[in-house]
């Protein structure tokens, strides 16, 4: 699993959409804030390759970029949101 290089919880330094959900009252949001975020969040990067394509990108870079935006993370903001 990646890490964040600057970590959101101090126990699990861990990319994770759950770490963030369960930290959302020290950034003052409740967890049915927490999950709209996440959800819009996920919706506003559903469509990237598209988007990625229209800009001009060339598809290696689409390639190499696929791994951030499309992975088990994606399914977890999915299902929580």
């Amino acid at each position: 699993m990646p890490w964040l290089s600057t970590a959101i919880d101090l126990d699990d330094p861990t990319a994770s959409v759950m770490t963030a959900l369960s930290v959302s009252g020290y950034f003052r949001l409740t967890a049915a804030e927490a999950r709209a975020i996440i959800g819009e969040v996920e919706q506003a990067t559903a469509n990237w390759q598209r988007e990625a394509t229209a800009v001009g990108l060339p598809r290696q870079q689409i390639d190499l970029m696929a791994t951030a935006y499309d992975s088990t993370k994606r399914q977890e903001a999915r299902t929580i949101a």
